[in-house]
């Protein structure tokens, strides 16, 4: 397991999950703003969808042993969906808990594009205020609140859009000192009529009690194991 980039990891073929987990769970889960806020895995092992899919989930179960092990809670499906995605997003935060992360897995696909992630809960901080109420008042769809965010944009140029990934991004919006201290993201997307696929498998976590049910069923998580079908999973 090696590190080549401060947010990016090579998974190898027999590399170990929870070594993995560790890993990601240091960039991904921070509490300040000494870690990136997201990791990206490198699946170069990997060759079909299925095993791809098993592995994202394989990688949430694991994550979810080191976080209870750490704070007593359990990461649950939140959401799950599997989709062809080939138009641009600006820099956003996916839907929530004040505390979750978004598990993206990214297919192989001959449709180039750039991620970027924004640490709009550092320039909250720095501006004093919390990161909804910059969302509020300088929300990045609007060119003046990306222009804000662009000392705190990185474009992830390690991104490989020719091998299976996993992208994790924490997707919090909690105010610094009362948890995880979240990104967003986006990509600009290249040749948006193209014909071919970009697909995404797009699945989100968030903190749980032990006995709390989560939002995705056991019987829906299989189905999106076995199954190619786009849709979302609940």
């Amino acid at each position: 397991m090696t590190k080549t980039a401060s947010y990016t990891i090579e998974h190898p073929q027999n590399g170990s999950t929870s070594d993995l987990a560790a890993l990601v769970y240091d960039l991904a889960c921070r509490t300040d703003f000494s870690k990136p806020g997201f990791a990206l895995v490198r699946q170069r092992h990997v060759f079909d969808s299925k095993k791809h899919r098993e592995e994202l989930v394989a990688l949430k179960e694991a994550l979810s042993s080191l976080h209870q092990s750490k704070t007593g809670f359990k990461l649950g499906w939140f959401t799950m969906s599997r989709f062809d995605q080939k138009n641009t997003t600006k820099l956003h935060r996916d839907g929530g808990p004040s505390q979750s992360l978004l598990i993206l897995g990214y297919e192989p696909s001959t449709v180039k594009s750039q991620i970027s992630m924004a640490d709009y809960s550092q320039s909250a901080f720095k501006l004093g205020i919390t990161p909804e109420e910059l969302l509020d008042r300088h929300n990045p769809m609007y060119e003046e609140g990306k222009d804000l965010l662009d000392p705190f944009t990185h474009v992830l140029n390690d991104f490989d859009t020719s091998i299976f990934q996993i992208l994790v991004v924490n997707n919090s919006n909690a105010t610094f000192g009362d948890g995880w201290q979240g990104v967003l993201h986006g990509a600009v997307v290249e040749f948006e009529s193209s014909d071919a696929s970009r697909v995404i498998n797009s699945t989100s976590v968030c903190p749980m009690q032990l006995d709390e049910v989560e939002e995705v069923s056991g019987e829906r998580v299989l189905q999106f194991l076995q199954e190619d079908s786009f849709g979302v999973y609940k």
